[in-house]
């Protein structure tokens, strides 16, 4: 598969936390192989690479070690591209982190492997739509406060207090434009009510990975499908601009 020669000791994903994650991806892609399609430790602190990297991805998984051990990360199902402060993406979205950090003692394989395995899943909520914003500063999953708060707060004609703000202020996960630091926080989106972190609201990323799933064997065939499924796709983004052709007003005959 695409990810034979990528997964090893240095990768923040590996083979356990990867079939524990897949059993909660929708079930068209369950059985698709994992593809490494952006590293921190090998690509460099880019966030433009990242995008240009990923931008034929339609599903990805983002997977975060911070420097104190903690591991997590989303899953995502809209190729990610620069959108301005706009939200956009689909339910079929979550946020995940490990139960306990890499840092824990263990004693045997067969302990470190149950460590990766462990897992917590934050599933979309329905309380809004910010499910991804990305742009040359900042990559975003969920936050925003809940779509009921803000149909009040418009019929009743009144602003966002300052309260409010600070309550509604934190992404579910943020990271910044070179990647040294991120942050986590309450978010309704996902329904995490503490953030994906348990040092606090901001973390120090040690490494970054984001990765695909293709259905393919090998590299060369599943950049082929991709790119393949991009032009279908751009097409039809493009055919739907074009302007429908105003209609001629024949005139009828005396």
């Amino acid at each position: 598969s695409p990810t034979d020669e990528s997964v090893t000791g240095l990768h923040v994903m590996t083979p356990p936390l990867m079939d524990t994650i897949r059993q909660h991806l929708p079930y068209t892609i369950q059985e698709d192989n994992f593809w490494l399609k952006y590293s921190l430790a090998q690509d460099g602190a880019s966030i433009i690479s990242l995008l240009s990297n990923v931008r034929s991805s339609s599903h990805t998984i983002l997977a975060i070690e911070t420097t104190d051990g903690e591991v997590f990360g989303s899953f995502t199902s809209s190729p990610w591209r620069q959108m301005g402060s706009t939200y956009y993406g689909s339910c079929e979205s979550f946020l995940w982190r490990m139960a306990k950090t890499r840092r824990t003692s263990c004693k045997t394989i067969v302990d470190r492997a149950e460590l990766e395995s462990d897992i917590e899943i934050f599933k979309w909520t329905g309380e809004n739509r910010n499910i991804q914003m990305s742009n040359t500063k900042m990559l975003a999953v969920g936050g925003g406060e809940p779509d009921k708060v803000i149909e009040q707060r418009l019929l009743s004609g009144g602003a966002q207090s300052s309260t409010e703000k600070n309550i509604w202020a934190d992404f579910g996960l943020a990271l910044n434009s070179d990647f040294s630091s991120g942050s986590s926080g309450r978010c309704v989106t996902f329904g995490s009510s503490s953030g994906l972190s348990r040092n606090g609201t901001t973390f120090d990323v040690q490494n970054l990975e984001i990765w695909t799933l293709t259905p393919m064997s090998d590299i060369e065939q599943a950049e082929k499908l991709e790119l393949g499924r991009q032009f279908v796709f751009n097409s039809i983004v493009t055919n739907a601009k074009v302007k429908p052709r105003q209609k001629t007003q024949v005139a009828r005959s005396a």
